[in-house]
């Protein structure tokens, strides 16, 4: 990371949620302070190995079955992780349980996660590997009102005294965030961007894993 940057090498990371229109709506929203200051956020997002992944589950040698290939819930759904980061800053705190539970696996498919925000926000982070559905659903609670995201149904802002005040339409197709990334990626090859996730937002994340896995083997909470 230091060399990349040393050489002015840019460095982007890719977290493809980041390009989604109905997080970005998300983002704009906080940004907008439409909820006031955020007081906790909650997140689910997994699927089901074996249903939803039989590319990897039909393979003994897939790197997802080994912790040490990089594989486990906890690296392969780290997405979740970088888009809290992004919507609600940087997490100094994780404490939680990193778990094989269900699947035959060499590594870890579920984790569940409390963090503490350096703005004094408490987030809670559930992934897993083992969901009936695919998921990926955002709460955030604010001094005046919610935020609430899931992958099939977009965005529903709710202020108090004013229920349903803005619906996002129904989500794009998913490939959309794809090619934007993609996109962005080759604007940033030809210098007229700069990464939206870059070595330093990768490094935070994997901060943040390490830390909810040392938190889970000595039950208590860790630094990030």
């Amino acid at each position: 990371m230091v060399g990349a940057a040393e050489a002015g090498v840019p460095v982007l990371v890719a977290y493809p949620w980041r390009y989604w229109p109905p997080l970005l709506y998300v983002k704009q929203l906080l940004d907008e302070g439409r909820i006031g200051r955020v007081l906790s956020a909650r997140t689910v997002y997994g699927c089901h190995f074996e249903h939803h992944m039989p590319h990897h589950a039909e393979r003994p040698d897939s790197y997802l079955r080994s912790l040490g290939r990089g594989g486990g819930c906890l690296l392969e759904m780290s997405h979740a992780i970088d888009y809290l980061r992004w919507l609600c800053g940087t997490i100094t705190e994780v404490s939680g349980v990193v778990e094989m539970r269900e699947l035959n696996m060499a590594a870890d498919d579920c984790a569940d996660m409390l963090v503490q925000f350096m703005s004094g926000a408490m987030g809670a982070v559930s992934l897993s590997l083992f969901l009936p559905a695919v998921t990926g659903w955002l709460d955030i609670l604010g001094e005046r009102g919610r935020i609430t995201w899931d992958r099939e149904h977009g965005v529903l802002l709710n202020t108090f005294g004013a229920e349903h005040l803005s619906h996002r339409a129904s989500p794009p197709e998913l490939n959309e965030m794809y090619l934007a990334e993609a996109r962005h990626f080759l604007a940033v090859v030809e210098g007229k961007e700069t990464p939206r996730c870059d070595a330093w937002d990768g490094y935070q994340t994997m901060r943040v894993i390490s830390a909810a896995r040392k938190a889970s083997e000595e039950k208590r909470w860790v630094d990030v």
